[in-house]
């Protein structure tokens, strides 16, 4: 969906914010729609595409986990089980492989 962003200055070729209308995915665009609206800014996002969890990257650094039902399904099961808790799964399977770590089978 096409909607009408924010862009950083510091990711601005011109070095101002600005406004630009960019493609948003379908699975995260009503967060960053209500976020924008809040007026919280955000360096970038992505849905996941069906292949890894979404996120919306804000821009103090923070990240915005955003999960589909069955992966949060599988979140709430690692974080209740006796095992470390699923960041520490995330981490340690990066460090571990050098690929990233993701909910989706």
């Amino acid at each position: 969906m096409i909607f009408n962003v924010k862009i950083p200055a510091d990711l601005s070729h011109t070095g101002q914010a600005y406004f630009k209308n960019i493609d948003i995915d379908d699975g995260v665009v009503d967060i960053v729609q209500a976020l924008q609206d809040a007026g919280i800014d955000m360096r970038g996002s992505c849905d996941g595409h069906g292949q890894r969890e979404g996120n919306i990257h804000l821009q103090d650094g923070r990240m915005l986990l955003v999960l589909n039902p069955n992966q949060t399904d599988t979140y709430l099961a690692l974080s209740r089980c006796d095992s470390p808790p699923v960041f520490d799964v995330w981490l340690d399977h990066i460090v571990a492989t050098q690929e990233p770590f993701s909910l989706v089978p």
